[in-house]
């Protein structure tokens, strides 16, 4: 199934350090710049508020962190509602889902399951939208599973045309720290990201480092894109396959 997988970053609509929110910025953004004729499934990160909730209730696993956990998913859907009530004021058909109900973790490998579903509300017009979760784990009861892990799982699975990341910055710098505007897949394992590029900030889930870990693992034929989210245009661009941010092919 040929679809574009945009995944809105934390980093997008939250400054890492300060917790300051740009989920109205990036909410109108996408509203705006969302392609009208192809399928979209869209995956939102959880931001400062949901990293730093994580690590303040060490929700690594289980445990008795019930309350925690309820709490994190709160506030993350908060701006899920921000995002869906934007891309419905401009006439698109959001349809809010948990990734509880398409993902497992089993022995630490995340599994996708219930495809089927998500086609059909393909299919029928709507644009499926998840925030990062913690699906039901074998070994551990529950676990974080980053949006940027479903987000490359759904683009294989899906055979998307294009996955767009969406962050604060405009795609992979240089050590000049100039863009890169296009780099070949095979050669995100020659690039270093250190411990410095973030910039000390909370970040659960691996931050630059883990995304670009993530996008080795889209297959062939996926085009993947790092765009700056809170830039107007930036995401019709990568959309239609013009040039911004960083290419990987």
């Amino acid at each position: 199934m040929a679809a574009i997988i945009i995944k809105i970053g934390g980093s997008a609509f939250s400054d890492k350090r300060t917790g300051k929110s740009f989920v109205n910025v990036v909410a109108r953004n996408v509203a705006k710049e969302l392609p009208k004729k192809e399928k979209v499934l869209i995956i939102q990160g959880a931001g400062h508020i949901g990293h730093s909730i994580a690590k303040k209730y060490n929700l690594s696993k289980l445990s008795n962190n019930q309350n925690g956990w309820a709490l994190l998913r709160y506030n993350v859907e908060q701006v899920t509602n921000v995002i869906s009530k934007a891309m419905i004021d401009k006439g698109y058909a959001p349809m809010a889902l948990s990734a509880s109900s398409f993902f497992k973790i089993e022995s630490g490998q995340a599994i996708v399951k219930n495809l089927d579903i998500l086609r059909d509300y393909l299919n029928m017009g709507f644009i499926p939208l998840m925030h990062s979760d913690a699906p039901i784990d074998s070994i551990n009861g529950l676990s974080i599973l980053s949006g940027d892990d479903m987000a490359v799982l759904l683009a294989n699975r899906l055979g998307a045309s294009k996955l767009i990341f969406g962050t604060d910055v405009d795609g992979i710098y240089d050590k000049d720290k100039r863009t890169i505007s296009s780099i070949l897949k095979k050669d995100l394992k020659k690039l270093s990201i250190s411990d410095a590029d973030t910039g000390g900030t909370i970040d659960v889930t691996g931050g630059m480092a883990g995304k670009l870990k993530q996008i080795r693992m889209a297959k062939k034929g996926v085009k993947v894109y790092i765009i700056n989210l809170r830039k107007h245009g930036e995401l019709k661009k990568a959309a239609s396959g013009k040039k911004t941010g960083t290419c990987i092919s």
